[in-house]
């Protein structure tokens, strides 16, 4: 929609999380973006959150994706991570190697930035029970 909405000489409405990629067509030496971000929500109406986690022990995810790096963080265990350059099928999950802690770091921050920017990020509440796990201390 950002897009169309340039093409026609129109502005986007500030609450529409895309950008236009008419600059980068235009140019082709400017990237669109250098990261890809995604989520998944898994919402119930189940009263008990431990039936929940039976059926889905990973009711939140989210991830970044850049050239060179992929990470999963999940709410409820561990994240992964993936060297994309030397492992694009990410067969081999990194993210327990100590050698690349500020990998995890600099990504884990990322996700936060992006939340943030896009009113993603929020209190635990009945509706979202799993982000005051989401980024522990």
């Amino acid at each position: 929609m950002p897009s169309v909405l340039d093409l026609a000489g129109l502005d986007t409405p500030l609450d529409v999380q895309g950008r236009s990629v008419v600059p980068s067509i235009q140019d082709g030496s400017l990237a669109h973006r250098d990261a890809v971000f995604a989520e998944i929500v898994t919402h119930t109406n189940i009263p008990n959150i431990y039936d929940l986690l039976d059926v889905c022990p990973e009711p939140y995810m989210t991830s970044v994706r850049t050239d060179d790096w992929k990470y999963t963080h999940n709410a409820n265990e561990d994240g992964e991570l993936y060297d994309l350059k030397n492992d694009p099928g990410e067969r081999w999950n990194r993210f327990g190697d100590a050698d690349l802690a500020s990998i995890v770091t600099e990504m884990r921050g990322r996700i936060l930035d992006w939340m943030m920017e896009t009113n993603g990020f929020s209190p635990p509440s009945r509706d979202n029970p799993y982000q005051d796990n989401y980024f522990p201390e």
